[in-house]
């Protein structure tokens, strides 16, 4: 059967047992970001991002798998306005290490590029 747990009790887990995290399909763009540890757990082989509308197709292993082969992060003016230099150079590094298994872009609206450009 299946036990519920927090993502971060998870992070670096040894055994055979997998983690399912499961998101409604119609949630994912509007609530990806709230989930605990994302980017780490998505780097552990044995968790599993599952989307569904249903909740039936989690016990029928019917769902949708999530973040098989990269994906892209878009950040809002806000975000920007708030982090580091240090902060951003750490969100690089991140992306450089997953486009080892997958495509991965970081898109930013042209206001922001500019500005982070200096212009």
């Amino acid at each position: 059967g299946f036990v519920r747990t927090e993502p971060p009790n998870f992070r670096g887990h040894r055994g055979g047992e997998r983690l399912l995290v499961i998101i409604r399909n119609e949630d994912i763009a509007s609530h990806i970001h709230t989930v605990p540890c994302l980017l780490e757990l998505k780097r552990c082989p044995s968790v599993v991002f599952a989307g569904v509308d249903d909740p039936e197709e989690v016990t029928a292993d019917t769902f949708q798998e999530l973040f098989q082969a990269g994906g892209f992060v878009v950040s809002d003016e806000e975000l920007l306005e708030r982090v580091t230099l240090g902060q951003l150079k750490e969100v690089v590094k991140v992306l450089e290490k997953l486009n080892r298994s997958g495509r991965w872009k970081w898109l930013l609206h042209h206001r922001e590029s500019k500005k982070l450009r200096g212009g």
